[in-house]
């Protein structure tokens, strides 16, 4: 395929990736009224979403094989086409259907469950369809299977960090929620329009390439498939566990609002894609990515225990420790104001001091907690992708296999941690589980010396890491015996 329509497929495979984080924020808004705003709620609507992703990917990765090129190609456009017409009409469905009619009838949560994954199945079954047919299309040839399928996940989180932005900042707040799917569903329709003249220039002769050349000499031996199945159903929990407490914690310093957690999630997924479009630009480099990946996954996992803990020190240090223990945020509306003021020369004396706090917590604390841990996530998955694709005639199954169980993890992630280790452990055990998970891998992937390193510098790390008062009392400004404190998985109380 010519490296132009490989160029047009990533720009539109980001844009397919910025309209499904759109609909999943606007659908979340509009499920609430049917399911309720409380933490069951959410955490089902969350899990009927990410369960239809990960059969979407097996289901995708199953076609793609079957296929050729061409076939991949149509396949995609046609699920972009499908999604978008389902987008367009789920303003209706969801809120004058579901809520207004048959919200009376459901009559326990196993039953809603059920109405809410039925519901959203069609949609995302489409979403998580997407990777495998287009990794399947793009990689003609072995050598180039991994940095392809980093690219393609790249691009399309990429998507997802600036539709996090978009719908938070602009979409929602300027037309609410049926213009803001109005606009998700366009660039669906975009996506399978600008796929036809890929389609039309698409090689006959691609169609019959069946299965491409198997890895050439001078790899590395093939990993076990289960043993990477594994290792992404573990890096997938650390993932969103991390996430879970990161907000959590986020949230409570910069004193949340509306803005905050669409700002915090764009941080976390451009995370993610800038580093799988890193790790693709140098996946052939190392010879072993396999030990490489359980490197980079480790130290991810570690920074994420430790990040959060890092800052508040740091922050303790400087004159932010009055806004932590204050009790009023900045809100959004005054910051672009004080902004304003300050590019025109009109800022007073007595906003000079409060003109950079909510750029400096709401971005430059969130980039310094996450953007480092989420980086080194991101650049790990092509280099898992390089260690799992040894067949090269089931690229698109195991492409889809990997990211099923990935999203089976981040699915346990997020159920385990709202479920039993919040209430259990609070976010300062979260933190501490984080770092032996990180350890644990890290000394998978390391040898003698280094293996010793990593075992003392993971027992360092929890013995470091706050305790639950300390975190705590921290995030509020203040010291641990001066707070009581209570912590589930709907969410914290802190009194002074």
């Amino acid at each position: 395929m010519r490296p132009s329509l490989r160029w047009l497929i990533l720009v539109l495979f980001l844009v397919s990736g910025t309209s499904a984080l759109v609909y999943q924020v606007a659908w979340q808004r509009l499920l609430v009224l049917f399911a309720g705003g409380d933490v069951a709620a959410m955490t089902i609507i969350v899990t009927a979403f990410m369960a239809g992703l990960g059969l979407g990917s097996l289901a995708g990765g199953w076609l793609a094989d079957r296929a050729s090129v061409r076939t991949n190609l149509v396949l995609f456009a046609v699920a972009e086409l499908l999604i978008g017409l389902f987008g367009f009409y789920s303003g209706s469905f969801f809120h004058d259907l579901l809520y207004a009619r048959l919200a009376v009838l459901v009559e326990s949560r196993m039953m809603m469950a059920v109405v809410l994954f039925s519901c959203l199945l069609p949609p995302t079954l489409l979403m998580g369809l997407s990777l495998p047919v287009l990794a399947r299309a793009l990689t003609d040839c072995s050598p180039a299977v991994a940095g392809r399928i980093g690219g393609l996940y790249a691009a399309n989180t990429l998507g997802a960090g600036l539709g996090a932005l978009l719908v938070t900042w602009m979409l929602l707040p300027l037309g609410g929620i049926e213009e803001t799917l109005r606009w998700a569903a366009l660039g669906n329709a975009a996506c399978a329009l600008l796929m036809l003249p890929v389609i039309w220039k698409s090689r006959p002769a691609q169609e019959a390439s069946a299965s491409p050349p198997q890895p050439g000499p001078g790899q590395e031996a093939p990993r076990g498939i289960t043993a990477c199945l594994v290792v992404f159903f573990i890096s997938g929990f650390a993932a969103l566990a991390a996430e879970m407490v990161w907000l959590r914690v986020l949230g409570a310093m910069v004193k949340s609002s509306a803005h905050t957690l669409g700002t915090l999630l764009a941080v976390y997924l451009a995370g993610l894609g800038a580093g799988a479009l890193w790790g693709s630009r140098w996946v052939r480099s190392p010879r072993d990515a396999w030990r490489l990946f359980l490197r980079v996954q480790g130290l991810a996992i570690l920074f994420a225990a430790c990040g959060v803990a890092l800052i508040l020190e740091i922050l303790t240090l400087t004159p932010l420790v009055t806004y932590l223990g204050s009790y009023e945020p900045v809100d959004a509306d005054s910051a672009v104001r004080l902004l304003r003021s300050l590019g025109q020369g009109e800022l007073g004396d007595e906003d000079k001091d409060r003109v950079w706090l909510y750029p400096l917590l709401h971005l430059a604390v969130p980039l310094l907690v996450m953007f480092p841990s989420t980086f080194l996530m991101g650049a790990g998955f092509p280099w898992m992708q390089r260690a799992a694709q040894t067949d090269a005639r089931r690229i698109g199954w195991r492409t889809g296999l990997l990211q099923a169980v990935n999203i089976a993890g981040c699915m346990a992630g997020a159920a385990g941690v709202c479920a039993f280790l919040l209430p259990a452990w609070g976010s300062a055990g979260v933190f501490r589980l984080l770092a032996l998970l990180g350890g644990a891998l890290l000394i998978a992937g390391t040898r003698r010396h280094g293996r010793l390193a990593s075992v003392l510098a993971t027992t360092g790390l929890l013995l470091l890491l706050p305790g639950q008062e300390h975190l705590w009392a921290q995030v509020h400004g203040t010291e641990a015996e001066h707070i009581v404190l209570a912590e589930d998985g709907s969410g914290v109380s802190v009194l002074k």
